[in-house]
């Protein structure tokens, strides 16, 4: 009858036995993050078919992220960040995240700070249309940021920052309507900032420090009166500051350092 069982933060170490799902059918919360377990996630830990929160994050886990995860089709929360996962070598996508798009309910994904080498698959766009908060930050992403993220409506964080991404931001990100953080830093992101971003409203927190973003900022920036934090520097962004930015007497950091603005 056990329905949830919590191990977080102790000093748990040893594998996760195969058979860990035996004898539990009852069980929606399983919480063993932050302890010192190791080895390979099991693929067996699909069988919980009633788990709504699974966390594994802040561990040594390796090996590969079970591609049947999307057999959890009651899964709300799901954490495996600050690991030491990897990827199939000879598969360029990362293709365990499609089956996640079988998990309707996920609101929450947390997957940064692991060893990861590739690129996120088209199908992201296929996520849970509930999810809310999409975390892949020292990731290991490459490539490009794919235009279908602009179909997680209801995303309020999204942080990719730290890996390998290039190109443009696209200009999808203005369908992310309810959007408060977005987290792009240290990464190679090339081009203008779009006017796009003014369509975010609820945006209070902007980091998109250490790329090689260039050319003006948008004007409107100073419109979203939400905004309480901007993080632009290490970036080659021209031309003078938009007075705009200067209305919002709520703003509290404004972080322009080592680009080639005047005024």
């Amino acid at each position: 009858m056990l329905q949830a069982l919590s191990f977080s933060s102790n000093s748990i170490s040893g594998n996760l036995p195969s058979s860990i799902a035996n004898g539990l059918p009852n069980l929606d919360c399983l919480l063993l993050g932050g302890n010192q377990l190791s080895g390979k996630i099991p693929a067996s830990i699909s069988n919980f078919s009633k788990l709504v929160k699974l966390d594994l994050g802040l561990n040594t886990f390796c090996g590969r992220v079970p591609e049947n995860l999307g057999n959890l089709q009651n899964l709300q929360f799901l954490s495996f960040q600050s690991n030491q996962l990897t990827n199939d070598p000879s598969m360029l996508k990362l293709d365990f995240l499609i089956s996640l798009q079988n998990c309707r309910k996920l609101k929450i994904i947390w997957m940064g700070s692991n060893y990861f080498d590739g690129i996120l698959p088209k199908s992201l766009g296929n996520l849970s249309t509930f999810v809310e908060n999409f975390d892949a930050d020292h990731y290991g992403i490459k490539d490009i940021i794919q235009n279908e993220i602009g179909t997680l409506s209801i995303l309020i964080k999204l942080d990719i920052g730290g890996n390998e991404l290039t190109r443009r931001i696209p200009n999808t990100l203005d369908q992310l309507r309810k959007l408060q953080r977005l987290i792009l830093c240290v990464n190679k992101l090339r081009g203008s900032l779009s006017a796009n971003l003014c369509y975010l409203v609820y945006l209070y927190y902007l980091n998109l420090e250490d790329n090689q973003l260039s050319q003006q900022l948008p004007k409107c920036l100073g419109n979203l009166m939400s905004l309480r934090a901007i993080y632009l520097a290490y970036n080659s962004m021209t031309s003078t500051m938009p007075s705009t930015l200067w209305n919002n007497k709520e703003i509290q950091i404004l972080s322009f350092s080592h680009n080639l603005l005047n005024g």
